[in-house]
C-alpha cells in the first residue's frame, strides 16, 4: 500500500503500480496479459534430531526442499484468463482443483492491516489501545511460592505476559531450578 503523494489519505496498492509499468521491467518484451498470484506450499520440516549427524545443515537442507514444496493453495485474480491460469497450475504443479481461490479485489488483505496505520487524521475511528489486566499479586511476590499454594490461570492476550517474564526471571536466580 502506498500513499499517493499529493492526497491526504489516497493510496494505491503496490501491485497496481508494478503492473502499469510492466514495460519498464520487462524492457523489450510484449506484455500480453498481467495477474496477481499468491501460492502457499507445504512448509512442514521434516528433520530428525537423532539421525542428523550435523544439524544445522539437515536444516538448511530442509528450508532449500521448502521452497519447492507441494503447493497447499493457489491464490489468483478472478479475472485471470483460462490460458494464464491453465498455464500457471500445470506450472506449479497444483494437483487439485479445490486447491485454486479465485479472488475478487486484493489477493493479500494483510494490506488493509498497514492501511489502517498509514489512515492520517482520524484517530476516532480507531479502536483505543487496549492494556491487559496484570493482577498486582503475580508480580508482587514470589511465583514459586504461589504456584505451590495454587494454579494460576492466566488467558492472553486479555491477560498481561509480565508474570510469565517475572517467572523466568525468578527462575533464572532460583539456584533450585537449574541441573
Amino acid at each position: 500500500m502506498l500513499r499517493l503523494p499529493d492526497g491526504e489519505n489516497d493510496f494505491i496498492l503496490l501491485e497496481n503500480v508494478i503492473s502499469k509499468h510492466l514495460g519498464a521491467l520487462f524492457v523489450g518484451a510484449k506484455i500480453r496479459e498481467t495477474a496477481l498470484f499468491r501460492v502457499t506450499r507445504d512448509m512442514d520440516l521434516d528433520v530428525a534430531e537423532e539421525d542428523a549427524s550435523d544439524l544445522m545443515k539437515e536444516i538448511q537442507s530442509q528450508l532449500k526442499k521448502r521452497q519447492r514444496g507441494k503447493v497447499m493453495r493457489l491464490e489468483i485474480d478472478a479475472n485471470m484468463s483460462k490460458f494464464l491460469r491453465k498455464r500457471l497450475i500445470k506450472g506449479l504443479g497444483v494437483e487439485k482443483e479445490n486447491d485454486i481461490y479465485a479472488i475478487k479485489g486484493p489477493i493479500d488483505l494483510n494490506v488493509l492491516s498497514k492501511l489502517v496505520k498509514q489512515v492520517r487524521g482520524h484517530d476516532e475511528l480507531k479502536y483505543p489501545p487496549f492494556t491487559p489486566y496484570l493482577d498486582q499479586h503475580l508480580v508482587s511476590g514470589n511465583l514459586f511460592d504461589q504456584i505451590r499454594d495454587h494454579d494460576i490461570f492466566m488467558q492472553h492476550p486479555y491477560d498481561s505476559f509480565t508474570p510469565v517474564v517475572e517467572f523466568i526471571h525468578q527462575a533464572a536466580l532460583d539456584r533450585r531450578c537449574w541441573p
